[in-house]
């Protein structure tokens, strides 16, 4: 039986201002769209689930059939798939806001064990989200998995908890309903307040005894993982173009590699990788190609030969 690896979260039609000024047009993303390219190019079975609009396949049917998604997971809850307007600045801090805000359901935003399950079967090897940090969610979820024998990670999207006080408790509790987080540097400085530079932050992760994934973007990433660090400088082999923003593609491949066998360091470049060929292109990757992931493993064995 092949084995298969699920991420969820949401989809949106977005229209993206990327950090410098360049304006992009209206086109399909979502975190979930991006955790899956990350997925596919290193393995072939990979699904989705997402709560999302009728017209949802109006806009993504290409997208899942050029690079043979399992979309079964696709729960059309509402009349419209969401808009995003997104305003990158520095450091991946983000201002997304709604473009008709008439529409929007909180439905489109939620994860939870109900749309894991779903998708749930004995060919699942790993489960993927990426989602605001609920706790009651994060601990469903942690629980079917643990249920089925499968590791569970998550990226946390903080944008709200951002500028204000009192949330290290709760990304503290957040992160044990998981066997692996990622969140950026810039949203750990915003949250922990004592954190002043990266070895504050990797000292501060350290104590969370769970694997997790600090992007640092233009920087590259550490993977804090057994009290150990793992560090990835940002690759340049798809063009020499800043990878913030990349955290959905980066976060998945990463936590795919950590559950499909390869150490801390490998896994670290192989989400260094992700982003690099993420940041290389306008958007979603529309077709993944053979020869994209064969130059992907190319380079893993180039910055990691002796795997």
């Amino acid at each position: 039986m092949a084995r298969r690896f699920i991420t969820a979260g949401s989809a949106t039609i977005d229209t993206i201002t990327p950090y410098g000024g360049e304006t992009a047009s209206e086109r399909i993303g979502g975190a979930v769209i991006y955790s899956a390219q990350g997925l596919r190019l290193w393995h072939d079975n990979v699904s989705v689930g997402i709560y999302t609009g009728r017209d949802f396949f109006d806009y993504y049917r290409n997208w899942i059939e050029n690079n043979n998604i399992d979309a079964s997971g696709v729960i059309m809850k509402t009349e419209h798939t969401r808009r995003l307007i997104i305003n990158y600045r520095q450091n991946g801090f983000f201002l997304p806001y709604d473009g008709y805000p008439e529409e929007y359901n909180a439905d489109q935003d939620l994860v939870d064990r109900a749309l894991i399950e779903n998708m749930m079967g004995p060919d699942v090897y790993g489960v993927h989200v990426a989602m605001t940090p609920v706790l009651s969610n994060l601990r469903d979820i942690h629980r079917l998995c643990r249920e089925n024998g499968i590791p569970f990670g998550a990226e946390f999207h903080v944008n709200e908890y951002l500028g204000k006080e009192g949330y290290e408790d709760h990304i503290r509790e957040a992160a044990r309903y998981t066997d692996y987080f990622s969140l950026n540097y810039f949203e750990t400085e915003q949250i922990f307040k004592g954190v002043r530079d990266y070895m504050d932050a990797i000292e501060l992760y350290s104590s969370f005894e769970v694997p997790c994934f600090l992007r640092v973007g233009i920087d590259g990433a550490y993977f804090i993982y057994d009290s150990k660090v793992y560090y990835s400088p940002m690759i340049s082999a798809f063009g020499d173009k800043d990878p913030t923003g990349c955290g959905n593609t980066s976060t998945a491949a990463a936590f795919w590699a950590i559950c499909s066998g390869y150490d801390p360091l490998a896994s670290s470049y192989i989400g260094a990788i992700a982003a690099s060929l993420n940041a290389g292109t306008t958007g979603v990757i529309e077709h993944i190609t053979d020869d994209m992931r064969q130059k992907c493993r190319e380079l893993l064995k180039k910055y990691v030969p002796q795997i």
